[in-house]
């Protein structure tokens, strides 16, 4: 098992600058390293409230800066006019529980956060994260508020990705990401 992690570990750059850093590491902190910064794609969450939810997302300042103008320049959520745009966004990469952030466009979310998977700025089971921690919501057509799933996501995605062709708006989003992973 170990032997695989170190594998992956040094297939991603970001990583291999990290592990330079240390002479040696025990198992158990090349798992964590391994979870922080390339992910399993496997849930990391029992069905329990004391459950561990995570992203293994740590942006740089500069980076969630970066990610606070892309999330407001493409209206992708609908926060509230006197709320920190940036506090919410670190409350939910950090996977409090009491975040929830009403969501705009559903497809514009999972390009975003596809694209931060593909980068390898958070996990690749966030689709499952978002699922079970409840942190996105949106305005039903009756007025009422529902949960988005990790099914709606995944769903998206697929719309998404049988349509060969992305809008502007969801290629900007992609391109934004791309320099917020140059910014490390």
């Amino acid at each position: 098992m170990a032997i695989g992690i170190i594998g992956t570990l040094f297939r991603d750059s970001k990583c291999v600058s990290i592990i330079k850093k240390k002479e040696n590491y025990s198992k158990q902190e090349l798992i964590e390293l391994f979870l922080q910064h390339v992910g399993t794609g496997l849930p990391i969450l029992t069905r329990k409230k004391s459950s561990i939810l995570t992203f293994g997302c740590q942006l740089s300042d500069r980076q969630m800066d970066l990610l606070v103008e892309l999330v407001q320049s493409h209206d992708i959520f609908d926060f509230a006019d006197n709320s920190d745009v940036r506090s919410e966004l670190c409350r939910l990469f950090k996977c409090d529980l009491d975040a929830s952030i009403r969501v705009k466009n559903v497809r514009n979310v999972a390009i975003l956060f596809d694209a931060m998977a593909q980068y390898h700025l958070i996990n690749n089971n966030w689709q499952y994260v978002m699922g079970e921690g409840r942190f996105l919501t949106s305005i039903k057509k009756d007025g009422t508020e529902k949960f988005i799933t990790s099914s709606c996501l995944s769903s998206s995605l697929s719309r998404i990705r049988r349509n060969v062709s992305m809008t502007a708006s969801q290629y900007a989003i992609c391109k934004s990401i791309e320099q917020i992973l140059r910014e490390e």
